[in-house]
């Protein structure tokens, strides 16, 4: 596909889905236009299976929830506000943006390895009704919720060095106690609350957010 053609075919696309403020960079490297959008990305609920063609910034939010995506290709390295993919049959987090500005939404996939996240989450991190066995590769820095009941998972070790809000781990049951946790001290101090109820053995913590 020629340039011209190419640059024809992505702006039918984007007003098909009616996405507008945008603009047109041909990378050089790799020979293709990247899409950067001044405002929302709205692509939820389109039976999406892949994202044809490459975004590179976007300011608002990107939403491609419930698609039929199985990888995050195409999509953009920056979030300037959420970025949603849940209700995909996502496996991975390959292409997941390098940077996200606010919450993460990555529920009702088949996610079985957080390699990709980013190190520190600007908001909250939702993760449940996945296939996750670990912590490994998890953000270390939550600055909102972290919510990742409805999973596998077995241990604390690779759990975050801070969560700022709302932990709910329910419905892992084969989670230890919450000793194991190797900074549990420190979360006591931070945490609004965090729930390991229907877990084996059933653990429940509940404590006021220190005041600063």
């Amino acid at each position: 596909m020629n340039n011209s053609s190419e640059k024809t075919n992505i702006i039918a696309w984007l007003s098909k889905f009616r996405i507008n403020n945008y603009n047109l960079v041909f990378d050089e490297i790799n020979q293709e236009y990247v899409i950067n959008v001044d405002g929302n990305v709205p692509l939820h609920a389109y039976k999406l299976d892949i994202l044809p063609f490459k975004f590179g910034k976007v300011t608002g939010d990107f939403d491609v929830a419930i698609n039929c995506l199985d990888c995050l290709n195409n999509c953009p390295d920056y979030v300037g506000g959420s970025f949603s993919a849940t209700d995909n049959n996502l496996t991975d987090l390959k292409y997941l943006p390098k940077f996200i500005g606010k919450h993460i939404y990555l529920y009702n996939n088949n996610i079985s390895n957080l390699e990709g996240l980013p190190t520190k989450v600007n908001g909250d991190l939702y993760l449940q009704n996945n296939k996750l066995t670990s912590f490994e590769h998890i953000s270390r820095e939550i600055l909102g919720k972290l919510i990742i009941h409805s999973n596998n998972i077995q241990n604390f070790d690779f759990f975050p060095e801070y969560v700022a809000n709302k932990i709910n781990l329910n419905y892992n049951i084969k989670l230890k106690p919450l000793s194991h946790i190797e900074n549990f001290s420190q979360l006591q101090k931070e945490l609004t609350y965090i729930d390991l109820t229907n877990n084996l053995p059933t653990n429940h913590y509940q404590t006021k957010k220190r005041k600063i």
